[in-house]
């Protein structure tokens, strides 16, 4: 789990960043522009406000922990 700490990016997300895609909760918002500005491959959460977006946006694959943390020992492959 270190590299993946090493991997990170800090990011700095304008207001003009945030677009209006989680109706149900406004401030998941936020967290979608951290993801995009960052140029991430994947957000981690167990959110449910996230399932509308069918676990990807912009290209983003959205996943829950468990999940993510088999992927990225090489336990399970990415569908």
């Amino acid at each position: 789990m270190v590299e993946l700490r090493d991997m990170a990016t800090y990011v700095q997300v304008k207001p003009s960043d945030v677009k209006p895609v989680i109706s149900a909760d406004p401030d998941d918002d936020f967290v979608l522009a951290c993801a995009v500005v960052g140029r991430a491959d994947y957000l981690v959460s167990y959110d449910t406000h996230f399932d509308v977006l069918e676990g990807e946006y912009q290209g983003i694959k959205i996943t829950e922990g468990l999940f993510f943390l088999q992927v990225v020992r090489g336990e399970r492959l990415l569908p």
